[in-house]
């Protein structure tokens, strides 16, 4: 009895694995070219790229292989039970005609992605999904994002030719030979056997016994771009997903809990209190309070790197410049994470960020000691100021249920002055809240004002009526003008106001910025935020080197206004208090910084390396220093896993007794 050739499907689904192969090469290449000051860091005529583009061969393979096993099972099973037949080719097509959009999406996504956080793209970035509108908004108003859409749009249907040309041509060839039963099924078998050996390996992505690939088999170099080009977008993406899905990855097992709570208490002299809480420590002053009005503006994307204090040459931040050397300027201060989130929850509650957790946006709002609250007890009214919506993130009912008695927010201002899903423009924003300030002056009771800025953020839209002229040619750099600009004007207004002069002002970034480029695997640039602490008659101007962080803001604020209060954070009082170094995270890599080294833990891989940052050294110094490493590792992995401990047992909140 005469068969159709066996072994012409292997044809099939490897011509199908050049066309996955050759989709995912053009996108690495679009990400190479849209880089050129990442490029422009790699000596000329290097073949590292090479190797990237190698590696990344391997990490490309791995998912085309992934997804070639269902298709390749249903093809076979229907090779067995019907010769001859093609039925199942049809199935094959739209499976990938419809597997091909999310990977897509995917890939597109990653390169805007990655131009913002210098990494491939995560499971981070559904950390906004419970607000899928105001998202959606956000994309939509800024144009740039609509390149990728029509990158999207554009590869799709390439691909879907190039599937379309693949399947026709094999369904006609599909009949083309004949062989005995006998001679088919032995042939049959063998090719299934290779079929499925080959993808097996692929899917593993290396030959060794003991384990699969891993991320950290991109990185290869000293360049921190060249190890990210390696990397494939669906492999990291879908990586994090099933890390995520862990029932204990939502909550850090960095270390033994009780020793974590020993180091901490040892790291900031807490002696046995009896208190409920093991961090909690009550602060007394030795000096009469101050009764000062505390404004607290989170600037927006705002990094050190914007500053000419820093060496950026660009004059984007006078009035920010000016400032440093007329206020209590802490240099050295760092964000807690890479999101706005994280920067909001940490300066005003004192907590670290915990990798992927969104602390704000939970169902059941833990209460926490922070600035509000305490605040509040002390007799201050607390209110709130955001350009947008306050639903998002979930911040409007966070803080009310943690000590702040009015948000305001999108709902308040003219509907007019609203010129995208992020809301008003900063300056609206601030001269909108000079008469509400006023208003609480009159009442004779101290004030807490908090402001979240936008305007440095994308959908990136430079208001029209204001008398702000930029004098950069780029979007980017007019937005880190305007928000510097809004801030001076603001100050200049809030000067000629009745309250200015017992008021602290307080500056700090919620995060840095994707500013100059970046060598490390975690970038300092997206976590330096310096800290302004400004009031011309409360505040004396000095400089200050000591390394702090955004958790430090609250007890540091405490501190100038000399109010008994009971500090159950993680920060400290700068100016009281020294720390020896300060740690950080950004989604699923752990940072501590020190004195001379940086150290840097992934999670995803459990990867280490220790770099003496101080003058851009690229090296890893691990292994030859690693009583450094161990004790900055020892440092933040305590401070974090006490933190979790805190949130999951319940402490953030604790009464004076």
């Amino acid at each position: 009895m005469l068969r159709p050739y066996p072994l012409r499907h292997i044809r099939y689904f490897f011509s199908i694995y050049l066309l996955f192969l050759i989709t995912f090469f053009l996108f690495r290449m679009i990400l190479l070219l849209t880089n050129p000051h990442e490029i422009a860091s790699i000596p000329a005529g290097s073949r590292l790229f090479y190797f990237s583009f190698l590696i990344g061969l391997q990490f490309d393979t791995v998912i085309t292989c992934y997804l070639l096993i269902l298709p390749a099972f249903l093809i076979t099973i229907m090779k067995v039970i019907s010769p001859g037949k093609k039925y199942m080719y049809p199935v094959v097509y739209y499976y990938f005609a419809v597997i091909s959009i999310p990977l897509l999406i995917i890939c597109s996504s990653d390169i805007p992605y990655y131009h913002h956080y210098s990494s491939r793209i995560s499971i981070a970035i559904l950390n906004w999904m419970d607000s899928p509108g105001f998202v959606f908004r956000m994309i939509v108003q800024e144009p740039r994002f609509f390149i990728y859409f029509f990158v999207f749009l554009l590869f799709y249907a390439a691909f879907i030719v190039g599937l379309r040309f693949i399947h026709r041509k094999f369904m006609k060839e599909e009949h083309q030979g004949t062989l005995n039963r006998k001679r088919y099924r032995l042939l049959l078998l063998s090719g299934t056997i290779l079929l499925f050996g080959l993808l097996f390996i692929g899917a593993r992505g290396r030959l060794s016994p003991k384990s699969t690939i891993k991320p950290g088999a991109a990185y290869f170099s000293e360049f921190n771009f060249l190890n990210q080009l390696g990397l494939n977008p669906v492999y990291t993406f879908m990586v994090s997903m099933f890390n995520s899905m862990d029932p204990g990855s939502r909550s850090l097992h960095l270390m033994d809990e009780k020793t974590a709570i020993a180091n901490v208490q040892n790291y900031f002299g807490i002696p046995s209190s009896g208190m409920s809480s093991p961090i909690a420590r009550m602060i007394r002053p030795d000096a009469n309070p101050i009764r000062a009005n505390v404004v607290i503006v989170i600037m927006e994307s705002m990094s050190g790197e914007w500053m000419k204090h820093f060496q950026n040459h660009d004059k984007l931040t006078p009035n920010l410049d000016s400032l440093a050397h007329h206020c209590l300027f802490f240099e050295n201060t760092y964000s807690s994470g890479i999101h706005t989130f994280n920067g909001v929850y940490s300066v005003l509650f004192g907590y670290p960020s915990l990798l992927h957790q969104h602390p704000l946006n939970l169902t059941v709002i833990p209460t926490y000691s922070g600035i509000g609250s305490t605040l509040k007890n002390h007799g201050y009214k607390t209110i709130y100021f955001t350009t947008h919506d306050e639903m998002f993130d979930n911040i409007g009912g966070f803080l009310t249920a943690n000590g702040f008695g009015r948000i305001v927010s999108q709902k308040d201002y003219p509907s007019e002055k609203v010129l995208s899903t992020l809301g008003v423009p900063d300056d609206f924003m601030f001269n909108y809240s000079i008469p509400v300030l006023k208003n609480l002056h009159q009442n004779k009771e101290p004030f807490l004002a908090v402001f979240m800025t936008a305007s440095l953020h994308e959908p990136y839209i430079l208001p029209k009526d204001s008398y702000f002229k930029p004098k950069s040619k780029d979007i980017v750099s007019q937005l880190a003008e305007y928000s510097d600009w809004s801030i001076g004007n603001f100050l200049e207004i809030a000067s000629r106001q009745p309250w200015y002069d017992s008021t602290i002002f307080v500056f700090i970034g919620d995060h840095g910025a994707n500013v100059q480029t970046g060598i490390y695997d975690m970038q300092l640039r997206l976590q330096h935020t310096p800290l302004f602490i400004f009031s011309p008659k409360l505040v004396n101007p000095q400089i200050c080197e000591q390394i702090g962080g955004q958790i430090d803001v609250f007890p540091t604020i405490m501190g100038i206004l000399r109010l008994q209060y009971l500090n159950n954070t993680l920060g400290i009082d700068l100016l009281k208090e020294k720390r020896p170094c300060i740690y950080f995270t950004a989604d699923d890599k752990i940072g501590c910084l020190g004195k001379d080294y940086f150290f840097i833990h992934r999670m995803i891989d459990g990867a280490e390396f220790l770099h003496h940052y101080k003058d851009f050294d690229r090296k890893n110094h691990f292994t030859e220093h690693q009583p450094i490493a161990d004790s900055l590792r020892n440092y933040a992995f305590s401070m974090l896993q006490t933190a979790q401990w805190m949130i999951t047992n319940k402490k953030t909140f604790i009464g004076l007794r």
